[in-house]
């Protein structure tokens, strides 16, 4: 996930792409990946408290 992420973000700066389109996606693509980033973030707690 963390490729796909700095992939993205080189796509969204416009690195890795020239095409308007495709930097919309890579910056879509960034906020999608920070959002999927804290949801694992809450399981993680979610599941250490089950483990206490």
């Amino acid at each position: 996930m963390l490729g796909w992420l700095a992939y993205n973000i080189k796509r969204a700066l416009g690195i890795e792409v020239a095409d308007d389109d495709e930097i919309l996606l890579g910056k879509q693509e960034v906020e999608k990946a920070i959002r999927e980033l804290n949801e694992y973030q809450e399981k993680i707690r979610l599941i250490q408290k089950w483990m206490e």
